[in-house]
Formats: C-alpha cells, sequence, structure tokens
C-alpha cells in the first residue's frame, strides 16, 4: 500500500483515529488485486482534492468517515431494537441535510470513503464497471448525484451526454467539482429539480439509480416514474439494500425479495444482480440476524 501515496495518507489517518479500523481495513485489503487498489488511489486522490479545494485536512476527511461508521453503528442498534428505521419511527424531514453545504460535503465524502473501506461497497462498484462495458449508450440520466463515480465512469465512453438530477444543489456541487476535475464535464448536464419533474417525453439509453429507492417513501410510484423514461432497448443501474438503517432512509426493505417484487411490480426484468451482504456471515443468518443486505441490478423494459 506504500506505493498509494493518497490512500496510504488516509488509510493511516483513519486508523490513527480510530484504532478499531485496523484489523477490519487490512484484513480486506488482503483480498484486492493491483487493479483495485489502483482504483482505490484514484478514488482517495479525489477526495484529497476535494478536500483541498474545502480546506479540510486529511484529518478532517479520516474524522467525517470514523463518524459515519459510528453513525451507521447507531442506526443498526436503534433498527435492532425497534424494527424499524429511526427517520421512518420519527419522521424526521432531510431536507436540513441536503441543504446544509457543511453537512452535505462531510456526508459525500464519507460515502466516497466507502468505496474504498466497505467490501460490499468496493463489490458493487467493481461490478457496475464490469457491467458498463457491455453497453454502448449515447445518453444516460442519474437521479440523485450522490458522489458521482458511476456517472464519471460512463463519461470515460465515447460520444455520450449525460444528465444528473438531484434535488440538493450540494449534492450537484459535489457531483460537479468531482466529474470535472477527472472526466469530461462539459457532456453532462446538473439539474436541481425533483425527479418527477422531469420531462415525460425524455428518453435514456441508460439510467443509474444509486442508492436512491431506500430514500423515498413510495419506491413503486418511483420505478414506475423510471420506466417512463426509458425506450424498449434502454438499461437501468440499481442499487439498494434491505435492512440497512441511515439517518436519511425512508423505505425500509426487510429482504431482498421484497426488492425484487417491487421491480416486477414495476414491469422491469431483472438481467444480472449481485447481493452482497454488509458482514461476513452465513446466508442462513442474514435475515436472523437482520444484517445489512446490499443489492446491485441491471435491468431492462419488460417489453424487450
Amino acid at each position: 500500500m506504500k506505493n498509494y501515496r493518497n490512500l496510504n495518507s488516509i488509510t493511516k489517518e483513519i486508523i490513527n483515529l480510530n484504532p478499531l479500523q485496523k484489523k477490519k481495513i487490512l484484513s480486506q485489503f488482503k483480498g484486492y488485486n493491483k487493479k483495485i487498489f489502483k482504483d482505490f488511489e484514484k478514488i482517495a486522490e479525489q477526495v484529497i482534492l476535494l478536500s483541498k479545494l474545502n480546506k479540510f485536512s486529511i484529518k478532517k476527511i479520516s474524522k467525517f468517515y470514523n463518524d459515519f461508521c459510528i453513525e451507521t453503528m447507531q442506526e443498526q442498534l436503534y433498527f435492532q431494537k425497534f424494527k424499524t428505521y429511526r427517520s421512518i419511527k420519527e419522521k424526521k424531514n432531510n431536507l436540513e441535510l441536503y441543504n446544509s453545504s457543511y453537512k452535505m460535503k462531510k456526508y459525500m465524502i464519507a460515502l466516497m470513503l466507502t468505496q474504498i473501506y466497505w467490501h460490499s461497497h468496493v463489490k458493487i462498484f467493481q461490478w457496475y464497471k464490469s457491467q458498463i462495458k457491455k453497453i454502448s449508450p449515447k445518453n444516460f440520466l442519474e437521479i440523485g448525484s450522490g458522489h458521482g463515480l458511476l456517472s464519471k465512469e460512463l463519461l470515460n465512453k465515447k460520444n455520450i451526454t449525460g444528465n444528473i438530477c438531484d434535488i440538493s444543489q450540494q449534492s450537484l456541487n459535489f457531483s460537479k467539482k468531482i466529474i470535472s476535475n477527472f472526466s469530461n464535464g462539459n457532456n453532462i448536464n446538473f439539474k436541481k429539480i425533483d425527479f418527477f419533474d422531469l420531462n415525460p417525453n425524455e428518453k435514456f439509453d441508460f439510467i443509474i439509480m444509486g442508492e436512491v429507492i431506500e430514500h423515498v417513501e413510495h419506491p413503486l410510484k418511483f420505478l414506475k416514474k423510471v420506466k417512463s423514461l426509458m425506450t424498449n432497448n434502454s438499461k437501468i443501474f440499481i442499487s439498494t439494500c434491505a435492512n440497512c438503517a441511515q439517518l436519511d432512509h425512508k423505505y425500509h426493505f426487510k429482504n431482498i425479495s421484497q426488492i425484487k417484487s417491487l421491480i416486477y411490480k414495476s414491469r422491469l426484468k431483472i438481467k444480472s444482480e449481485l447481493v452482497s451482504p454488509s458482514e461476513n456471515i452465513p446466508k442462513s443468518r442474514w435475515i436472523k440476524d437482520k444484517i445489512s443486505i446490499n443489492y446491485c441490478a441491471i435491468l431492462t423494459n419488460e417489453k424487450n
């Protein structure tokens, strides 16, 4: 890992701030090849560049990540106790988070670092990259800008244009910095708009929904709207999770079967999929122990 300067700097500081992270991180790193470490170094480079632009030190961003891990653990403990998410039970409004510049920067930086330090997120990102090699879309839409890494990968393709929509201007600003610094940002349009207000006559070859539908109260309505933006040959990348408590998760999928049932009710087909539990325990214990399970898939139009 010494050969990856940015990755090494962040990893050392995360472990320094929270020594309990050391065993988990080093154990996961043993299973990765050079190609994945090169991806990690690129993400770490992006995180450090963004941090410098925002005058955050490496110690500060490492604290963002550690705080995010602690918050996640607290939300999972709440879920274990009450069998539902805090944001659902207490009817929390996420707009305060989404409209806060500082909170969204802290959240997005931590989220980017999970692409390095959370094994299930690493698996999903690598799987996504393998899937988009098989497609040649002319245009795409990303719903919910997130960390911008998914759109960034698509922009490596020739003659492609994209749109990213989000209700949070702070999130869009963050994604724009990622994409403009490391990809052809001129080929993408950033829209601060409610997804449901998108022009229904506009169609997209590829639609990205990375960890979005667990943030909405009516995911079936959401997926039906997505379907309306497809052509017969369009494809969708979707990722979400079951029993995955976070401060801003508004819908609780209890298992992967519920997610797949929702997809079928939306009259979409699953072309390929990946299931990745957050903990390395036998599948027979997933439901009983209520561990977080990540799911992603490539979907096609039922008519296809």
